[in-house]
Formats: C-alpha cells, structure tokens, sequence
C-alpha cells in the first residue's frame, strides 16, 4: 500500500519501495536490488468520467521516446483507495475520441496526448486494430491497469514521430491534466519486462513494458493522428462547444436546446440563438463554405439517425443562410448520424453530448480580431 505526506503543494507516495513526487518536479527513485530506477515527472489525480465522487486514479509520466517510426510514452496508474463501485476500466480515464474523432471505442485509454507548443501541433495516440477497421488506441491493454490499490502499473502509449528537434513535450492525461516539459529522449527503454502482451502487468520498478517492433513497423496512417493545437471554450449550461485552431473553428450546438425529441423543427429559441452565431460567422469567416453537419446518438436505426441528421443540419443552415449569403459565405450540409460520436453512447450523459449539430468555417485573418 502506498504512504503518503503533504506540502508545500507536493506529496509523496511510496509504493514497492519507490518514491514518487505527485507534482511537477522531476524526481529519481533510488532503487533497491533487482529494481528499476523510475525517473518520474509530473503526477496528475483523474477521475473515472469525471466523477469527482469515486475514488480517482493517479498518473505518473515516467518518459517520452522518440524511435523512427513513433512516439512511446512511458506512464503508470495506480488507485490509492478502495472503491469497488468505480469503473477501473482505462476507458473511464479518458475521453472517448482524438481530435477529430478518427476513432472512438475500446478498452482503450484514448486520450494520450502530446503538445507541442512550438510548432502548435498535437500528437494523439495512434489506433491499432487492422486497416478500417480500428478497434482501440495503440495503448496497453485492460489487464495493465492495476485493481489493487496502491499498486502502480506501468502502461505505454504510442503516437506519430516526433521531429528530431524537439527536445520537450506537454503530456496530456485524461480529461484535461497536462504534465509540460517533460523531456524527449530516443529508443525504447531498457530494461523491457514481459513478452509484448499489451495487458501484462509490469508493476512499477521491475522493468518496462514489452512493445512488438513489428507493431511499430506498421503503423496506421500515424499523419492522421497529427492535430493543430486548438482552443476549447464550453457554454456553462453545456449548449454549445467551440473549438479554435490558428485558421479553423468549429462550434458544436447541443442537438437537446434547438429541437425536441425526434424532431427537426427549431424552436423559436432555438432560432434566435443561431441567427446570433450566423452574425458572429459572417464577421469572422473566409468567403466559401461553411460546413453544417448534423450528429445523433445511436439509438434507432442508421438509416433514421442518418436522415434525422441531414435534416436537423438543413434546418440550422436555413437560418444561418440569410446572414452568410451577405458575406459570401455558403452551407455545406451534411448529416452523419452517429459515425462521429464524441462521447460514450453507453451513458445519458454520453448520449447528450452526441446529439449536435456542428457549424465550421475558416478563419479570414484579414477580419479576425482576436
């Protein structure tokens, strides 16, 4: 079990022998006979779905390296109490899709992240199951995920290539927690515990996770898991989520404040709160499209989620149409039903957040004043 003390803002954990900093400062164990010496630098607290009533889960970066062909990083996980309640799945630590939602789904704790503020891109863990038909991100499986608490379990996630002049990355863990600076080495490290099994448990000190090189050799489309950095701002109440890059926005309006169940008739609300983002479109949007694109949860057939969509989407572009025509700006729409869901479709909440309807543009720098 762990022990632990408190101040000046940094705890310390002690498990297995070794001893972790919960904070930002960079610390080294002193290993005993037969351990591994763990450098560890940052430790965040993560809650399962972000449910702050549950016990939280604990995640140390240990190291970022950099091979030709990827990106590893070194983490563990541990939980401190007991708390059979709590979904211990990696799947409850993160969130359900990459930033563009290339794929979402498996026992797979999705949401590894890299942030490269120089270059303002994002690396975002990479999916492994076989060519279109992605089954999980390329990350160590369920089973590496410790039960017990007070065990950490050290776990590996792989993404696209770092480029060889980066010398440091932010480590995004879970929802929102972010560990910076941490140092970018190269090659896999040594020594390697197991035989490749993604759900071995190498608990910590006594080695690293095996990585099949074959696996690596092979990675699919890694460029597509290449993100720019972007900005997010949510509405308090949950209606509305933009997300802005250096030349793109995407503003996601929650399908349950513009139109009632099973329906596609916008309510005078609803009206009124679109024709105040069509004007706030046209002030900052380059001439051409505007993508309107409308989202379901998965409850009822494709075919219905499919055309429910497309119509919700030509229902907001209608009211969107009279402020863009004067700028020059035009509605692309489509509907993708439940394809690109951005939250599990197995909760309420889940569901809530995929019935959307999303508007993009272009930014013109020209008339952007922000």
């Amino acid at each position: 079990m762990w022990s632990a003390v408190g101040g000046a803002g940094v705890r310390l954990a002690l498990c297995s022998g070794l001893l972790l900093v919960l904070g930002p400062a960079p610390t080294s164990s002193t290993a005993a006979a037969g351990e591994v010496e763990v450098t560890t630098h940052g430790t965040v607290q993560v809650y399962p779905y972000q449910q702050a009533d549950v016990a939280p889960a604990y995640m140390a970066v240990h190291a970022v390296q950099r091979t030709e062909a990827a990106t590893v990083a070194y983490l563990s996980v541990g939980y401190v109490d007991e708390d059979p309640g709590s979904d211990r799945r990696p799947i409850s630590l993160s969130e359900l899709s990459v930033p563009g939602a290339r794929f979402v789904g498996g026992d797979s704790l999705t949401s590894i992240r890299l942030i490269d503020p120089s270059s303002a891109v994002i690396l975002s863990t990479l999916p492994v199951g076989g060519a279109g038909a992605v089954a999980r991100a390329f990350t160590s499986g369920s089973g590496a995920f410790p039960q017990e608490a007070g065990v950490m379990g050290v776990i590996y996630a792989v993404l696209p290539p770092l480029p060889e002049d980066i010398e440091t990355v932010h480590v995004q863990l879970g929802f929102a927690a972010v560990v910076p600076d941490v140092p970018v080495g190269d090659g896999l490290l040594e020594p390697i515990a197991g035989d490749g099994d993604r759900d071995a448990l190498v608990p910590l000190g006594t080695g690293w996770p095996a990585i099949d090189p074959q696996l690596l050799a092979n990675l699919d489309e890694p460029d597509l898991s290449v993100f720019p950095l972007s900005a997010v701002t949510e509405a308090i109440d949950g209606s509305t989520r933009e997300t802005e890059t250096a030349d793109e926005v995407t503003v996601d309006i929650a399908a349950d404040v513009l139109f009632a169940v099973d329906s596609a008739d916008l309510t005078t609300e609803a009206r009124d709160r679109i024709a105040g983002l069509a004007r706030q479109v046209a002030e900052r949007a380059a001439p051409g499209e505007v993508g309107v694109v409308g989202h379901t949860d998965s409850d009822g057939t494709d075919a219905y989620n499919d055309d429910l969509s497309r119509r919700r989407a030509e229902a907001v572009a209608g009211v969107l149409q009279p402020a863009l025509g004067t700028a020059g700006l035009r509605p692309l729409v489509e509907g993708r039903g439940e394809r690109e869901p951005v939250a599990d479709n197995e909760t309420d909440e889940g569901k809530q957040r995929n019935r959307r309807v999303s508007i993009r543009f272009t930014v013109d720098p020209a008339e952007d004043g922000r």
